[in-house]
Order: structure tokens, then sequence, then C-alpha cells
């Protein structure tokens, strides 16, 4: 938990960064407090943790839910021992899921939902949950249908009272209508799903340049809480 802490700690006014904790210590530490409090459901994206953190969770009871975005992934993560997938469709706003492969490849895993769904329920033995561009009952209703145990929502739920989006991305979200989203690395270095605007346009022509994550992602933190407090859609 102390490790878990330090990323709260305010940003040095001179050097301007936050204390250095390695991943795997943080990681670890996460998944410690998790056997600790005694969660009884477990999610995750971005790959597979190793077999150990796997080993130990699923001794202690813990529900482990993984993200796969191909069939081949769901066989994978349906190895390492989870208990349920979540198919992940091309159509989902947030981070894309992808994990065998490179970041510079994941258009080869953006694969539509409702093709993806049928494909991965015929492969793997565990429950498949459906997400991506579900938004009401009728989308619920196919997904179902085409073989998934249940959905996955998200950004059904930004406009929502309890979200922490800012007024004005709900506002934006509720009005989009046809506006047009893209897959871009240019908020935090992974491939995301968001709504296009001013900064992803003016990203986009140095997409090839941008770094990888958490890189990317320390370099835009300013932008996007300048938005954020600005109100302001082109930088959020």
């Amino acid at each position: 938990r102390k490790e878990i802490r330090l990323l709260d700690d305010p940003i040095d006014s001179e050097s301007n960064s936050q204390p250095h904790i390695p991943e795997n210590v943080l990681f670890s530490s996460q998944v410690e407090v998790i056997l600790e409090m005694k969660v009884p459901i477990v999610s995750f994206v971005f790959g597979v943790p190793e077999y150990e953190t796997i080993r130990k969770l699923r001794d202690a009871n813990v529900t482990l839910i993984g993200t796969a975005t191909t069939v081949e992934e769901a066989l994978y993560l349906q190895t390492a021992g989870v208990h349920l997938v979540i198919a992940q469709g091309c159509e989902a706003g947030g981070h894309r899921g992808t994990f065998l492969g490179s970041d510079y490849t994941y258009a080869e895993a953006c694969i539509g939902n409702f093709a993806l769904i049928p494909q991965m329920v015929s492969k793997v033995a565990i429950p498949v949950l459906a997400y991506g561009g579900i938004m009401n009952g009728n989308g619920v209703i196919a997904a179902l249908v085409l073989g998934a145990s249940a959905v996955v929502l998200g950004t059904a739920f930004l406009a929502s009272v309890e979200s922490g989006a800012s007024p004005e991305h709900k506002a934006s979200l509720l009005s989009m209508e046809d506006r047009p989203t893209i897959i871009t690395r240019s908020f935090s270095g992974k491939p995301t799903r968001v709504i296009a605007n001013g900064y992803t346009e003016f990203m986009g022509e140095e997409e090839h340049m941008i770094p990888h994550y958490p890189v990317q992602h320390n370099l835009t933190m300013d932008v996007l809480k300048m938005g954020i407090k600005q109100d302001n859609n082109n930088l959020i």
C-alpha cells in the first residue's frame, strides 16, 4: 500500500517528476492488497500476469477475467488459467487489449464484436463476455444470441451522474451522433479508441514518432488535466 500511495504524491516542482516505482514492484504490491482484502473478482487487460500471480489468485478463490481481441489471445488466456474472457471488439472505447503483437500491428486485431463473439465462443471452453459498441438492450440481446454469456458496457455509463467525466465530455458523448471515433496512440502511447478532436488531428501526422507507454502517458498528463479544467474537448 505504501508503494501505491506514492503515485498520489504531488509532482516535485523542481524536478517535475514523481517518485519512480518499478512496474513489477507496484504490481506485486497491488496483488498483495487484493489478497489481503479478499477481493473476489479481478479483471485485467494488456496481457496475462505471470504464472505465480495467477496461481496465488486462483488459490485464494479469486475469479479472474482476461481481455482478448482475437481468438488466439482468448485461447492463450484460457491456458493461463483465467475463468472468463472478455471479447473486446474493435468498436470498444478506451485502450485496446491486444497483447499478442506490437502496438504498431494492433490494427490487425481490430475485429468487429459481432464477428469476434461467435468465433471466440466456438473455440474456448470458458464463458465469453462481449465488450464494445453495446449501448442498449438491442445490443445486449444480439450479443447473447451470438453466444456471449454476458456483456460489458463502458462508454454507456460515462455520462452517468456517478461518472468522473467532465460535464463537457458528458455533453459531447450525448450529442455526438455520427461524430467519428478513431484509434490513436497519441494520448498514452497505447492504442486507444477516442472521439476525434483537434488534438488527435494534430498528433495524427506524427503518430509514427509517438513513444510507447508510459512515456507518452507522462508527457500528455498536463495536457489532459488542462483540457478537463477548461472543459476543452479538443484536448481530451
